[in-house]
């Protein structure tokens, strides 16, 4: 409630009995890495983060395995969410009102009007594309831009005014296979070369909505994002080794906390704690992560910070060597 708040800044007593500030003033890069061996104080020292800069205005999202900052979260009057394998559903879609207010923070930023803003759309399509194509690996795929504009125009059509059931709050996987396959007619009778591109998709989708994890995100949305401090453990999922479950809801959550992240005015965290067991759920997923956070976060004032024991877990090659060029961006 006092204090310089035009340069805030956490300090810090090191073992050593030093004394280090780190300075949180708007418009600067705060990326970070931390790495460093088990016990040696990284979560203590992010929660001691959080507990001096979230009472001050700055939001924090920590994904974690095993609720070490559960207890934090909930004593700030956050939210926290235990993944379950059962009963946890987290769509890639923002809500019909998390949209709009998206589209009001990025409207100015990109001059769209009367739709949603191409950086909402292309979030929630590289999200998608995992799915509607059956592989994260997209690199090699032929013809990857058709399959992208055709699904761009298909997000864009989910969130039309009057093209959606209002007893909802947002659209789901379901909703997406619905409309697509009317879009899908649509394109057919306009001849557009993109509707086999369309097709394949909507298959894909089609098997991956009959699978037993993929089945549960027919329904809406059992989580909201709505505070400024948002603890989520996933813990429960690596432990029951539900792998595939495990890479949808890091992608659908990832997805979801970079758009609160990027809308909101505040300066925004993302915490990574043991970010090593995402690494291994999917390491080109996290990959992308970092550097769209990394290269977009000065200007969002959105930023991230991946923690474990090892630079070499943060970001690595196919041969196990650093990624110097994601470690130089955080």
């Amino acid at each position: 409630s006092h204090g310089d708040m035009a340069h805030p800044e956490v300090g810090y007593i090191t073992s050593a009995g030093t004394f280090v500030g780190q300075r949180y003033q708007k418009n600067h890069l705060h990326h970070g890495a931390t790495a460093a061996k088990t016990g040696s104080g990284k979560s203590v020292t992010t929660a001691a983060q959080i507990a001096q800069m979230y009472p001050l205005g700055f939001n924090f999202y920590v994904i974690e395995v095993g609720r070490s900052f559960e207890y934090l979260v909930n004593a700030y009057g956050g939210e926290y969410h235990a993944l379950d394998a059962d009963s946890t559903i987290i769509s890639p879609f923002a809500s019909y009102a998390e949209m709009d207010r998206i589209s009001q923070a990025l409207d100015d930023e990109e001059g769209a009007d009367g739709v949603i803003p191409a950086t909402a759309v292309s979030t929630i399509r590289r999200c998608l594309i995992p799915i509607v194509l059956a592989t994260s690996d997209t690199d090699n795929i032929p013809g990857l831009v058709h399959y992208e504009s055709v699904l761009d125009d298909v997000i864009q059509v989910l969130y039309t005014p009057g093209s959606h059931d209002d007893s909802i709050d947002g659209p789901t996987l379901k909703t997406l296979l619905d409309i697509g396959t009317e879009y899908h007619a649509y394109l057919d009778t306009e001849g557009d070369h993109r509707s086999e591109h369309l097709k394949t998709m909507l298959e894909n989708l089609s098997s991956f909505l009959s699978t037993s994890e993929g089945s549960v995100f027919t329904k809406a949305d059992t989580l909201k994002f709505e505070s400024g401090l948002i603890g989520i453990d996933f813990g429960e999922l690596i432990r029951g080794n539900a792998e595939n479950l495990s890479k949808y809801l890091l992608l659908f959550v990832i997805t979801r906390l970079q758009q609160l992240a990027f809308t909101r005015p505040e300066q925004t965290f993302i915490i990574l704690d043991e970010d090593h067991e995402y690494t291994a759920i999917d390491r080109k997923l996290m990959d992308t992560v970092k550097r769209q956070v990394t290269k977009r976060g000065r200007k969002s004032a959105a930023f991230i910070n991946p923690i474990s024991q090892s630079v070499e877990d943060i970001a690595y090659n196919e041969d196990g060597t650093v990624n110097t060029k994601v470690i130089n961006q955080m």
